[in-house]
């Protein structure tokens, strides 16, 4: 993990960057946005429901996922060497 902490340190940023931390079109922004679209159905409709609610559980996982990447983003150090 030492020698390859720039590449940790990378690829966790940039997964973060796609799932909750740009500024639009993130993967948390999208599934919110798919939630409210899919309420009306969800209203309605058995099936709607039944997805509405894998898609609110999704949210709150990728919500779990997301605090605990900002966690680790916030604890990686990356010192370079001259």
């Amino acid at each position: 993990k030492m020698t390859e902490s720039r590449k940790v340190t990378e690829a966790v940023a940039e997964t973060y960057h796609y799932t909750g931390e740009a500024a639009s079109g993130n993967a948390s922004d999208l599934i919110s946005r798919g939630i409210r679209s899919l309420q009306e159905a969800a209203d309605f409709d058995e099936e709607g429901s039944r997805l509405y609610e894998q898609l609110t559980q999704l949210d709150g996982l990728l919500n779990d996922f997301n605090r605990d990447m900002s966690s680790y983003l916030s604890g990686l150090e990356f010192e370079e060497k001259f």
